[in-house]
């Protein structure tokens, strides 16, 4: 299991306990792309470039 994403997928489990979204911001290419194939969708936003929708909290 790819270390980068055990961490992704730790940070989402706590996150559902507590919040209904998650916001990253990332500049590179390799990590968007890392991102989007942990499940983030892209964002067009100042402040995130993808988000994660968790649910309710």
């Amino acid at each position: 299991l790819n270390i980068g994403r055990a961490l992704v997928n730790r940070l989402v489990e706590h996150a559902t306990q507590h919040f209904r979204i998650v916001r990253l911001s990332t500049d590179t290419s390799d990590a968007a792309a890392f991102y989007l194939r942990c499940g983030f969708q892209p964002l067009d936003d100042e402040h995130a470039t993808h988000v994660m929708f968790l649910g309710d909290a």
